[in-house]
């Protein structure tokens, strides 16, 4: 199943959703959603990352 907002640039799926729907998606609230986004940076060492993230989640149990 795709993600419904991925396909909301089509009319005819966008009119299949209730206003409850939308906003259980906050489809209304996208724009300014993406205003205090910030892109993410590709990582410079995937290996490291995971090493770490991986350590971490050994130390938390």
């Amino acid at each position: 199943m795709l993600n419904p907002v991925t396909q909301m640039g089509n009319p005819d799926c966008f009119k299949l959703f209730t206003r409850d729907e939308l906003d259980a998606i906050q489809w209304d609230t996208l724009e300014e959603d993406m205003a205090r986004s910030a892109e993410y940076d590709i990582v410079p060492d995937c290996d490291r990352a995971l090493d770490i993230l991986t350590a971490a989640k050994r130390l938390r149990g």
